[in-house]
């Protein structure tokens, strides 16, 4: 089956995908969680993060949200310059974002039933399509296709620093790229969510002292 594209031209021009700051300063991060990409980025695996801009009195100038996925090419209490991009990320998707390194394994997973495959008229690589729940046919309508993270031997890895299961259970729409079996590191992506339109900046936020 052929793939479907996403957006328009006129839909992806419009849509927000960077974060580029107006003012130098210090870069600040706040209640954002990150894990480190083998490229040395930090990737969010949060959805309420935020960063600012303080200037040289601590105040701060710009705030803006951080959408999951993100890739951050600064680090906390970095000295910034203005122009700078600092976050960037797929407008249109949402990512699941490897959160420990592993072999991933899919988990009902049947093709025709729960997930469908489609081709890229371009590319010609396949994805599988998670099915809807009310396109599905009788014997798929109680499945959750997931994906999860094992070791070496097929143990189950958790995300670290917790007891949860690196176990991540997709939604209708979502496209997975990968193959079962694959060798992950931190930060990788595994599987992107269609229909993604994050929030990026508050509105009518005005700077505020010592934003720490």
């Amino acid at each position: 089956m052929r793939t479907f594209h996403v957006g328009g031209v006129a839909s992806r021009s419009a849509a927000a995908d960077s974060i580029e700051v107006k003012s130098s300063g210090v870069l600040r991060l706040h209640n954002i969680k990150t894990v480190q990409h083998a490229s040395g980025n930090l990737i969010a695996v949060s959805s309420s993060g935020e960063l600012t801009v303080a200037d040289s009195l601590g105040r701060g100038r710009e705030r803006y949200k951080v959408p999951y996925g993100a890739t951050l090419t600064v680090q906390d209490n970095m000295p910034i310059q203005a122009g700078k991009t600092v976050a960037t990320w797929d407008p249109h998707t949402r990512p699941v974002i490897t959160e420990v390194a592993g072999i991933l394994r899919f988990v009902e997973f049947v093709e025709g039933v729960s997930v469908k495959r489609e081709t890229d008229d371009m590319t010609g690589l396949s994805s599988l399509v998670v099915l809807d729940p009310k396109q599905r046919p009788a014997a798929g309508k109680d499945l959750r296709p997931k994906v999860k993270l094992v070791g070496e031997n097929g143990e189950d890895l958790n995300i670290a620093g917790s007891n949860r299961p690196a176990h991540y259970v997709l939604t209708a729409k979502t496209v997975v790229s990968l193959a079962d079996g694959a060798q992950l590191g931190v930060g990788d992506v595994i599987a992107r969510a269609l229909g993604y339109q994050p929030q990026l900046i508050h509105p009518n936020w005005t700077p505020q002292l010592n934003c720490h």
